[in-house]
């Protein structure tokens, strides 16, 4: 398993969308039956169930994305009068935009690390992986997240702010995270 979580982040630091990827790779069946053989007496497992997968990253998996949002403001710049803040690189001694992609945030204990991704109105990307995982294929899971979330935010009937809540941007995901899991094995 190389893919462990992926987080998208408001413009606010407010988490929208927190997605275990370990679940989505696992057999449905599996799932169905390891939820039918469990004794669950306090409703945890159904709460879960109801929250989606847009709440399903464990809580120690959170702490390292948030770990990592403070390096991605670091290398992003200050925040301006208007709350935003412009993605900066230093070139030759002068300030220049950069693309969206911003490679390895963090490492984790030697075993994790995290990689960035911001768009133009600063909503953040956050892929926490296993070590070894090769930067260019994470490059484009998280471009293709970013295609799927302008989709989403497209959408006339779509909040624009809150937690992403949508059965059609949650098929698209995992589409996106199993065709990155094929890839990762192929390779």
């Amino acid at each position: 398993m190389n893919l462990l979580g992926i987080a998208i982040i408001g413009k606010s630091n407010e988490p929208l969308y927190l997605c275990d990827c370990t679940k989505i790779l696992q057999d449905a069946s599996e799932e169905a039956s390891a939820v039918e053989s469990s004794d669950d007496i306090f409703g945890f497992l159904q709460a879960s169930r109801a929250r989606g997968q847009r709440e399903s990253l464990p809580l120690e998996q959170q702490f390292m994305i948030h770990s990592a949002l403070d390096r991605l403001e670091e290398m992003i710049g200050i925040s301006n009068s208007e709350g935003t803040m412009p993605l900066r690189v230093s070139i030759n001694g002068m300030a220049a935009r950069s693309t969206h992609w911003l490679g390895r945030l963090t490492e984790i204990d030697g075993n994790s690390i995290v990689y960035g991704y911001v768009t133009a109105t600063n909503i953040k990307f956050l892929c926490l992986c296993q070590l070894p995982c090769k930067a260019s294929l994470v490059k484009v899971l998280l471009t293709n997240l970013h295609v799927h979330y302008t989709a989403y935010i497209m959408n006339p009937f779509s909040k624009l702010r809150g937690p992403i809540d949508s059965r059609r941007f949650d098929e698209n995901f995992k589409k996106v995270v199993k065709q990155y899991q094929e890839q990762i094995s192929s390779a």
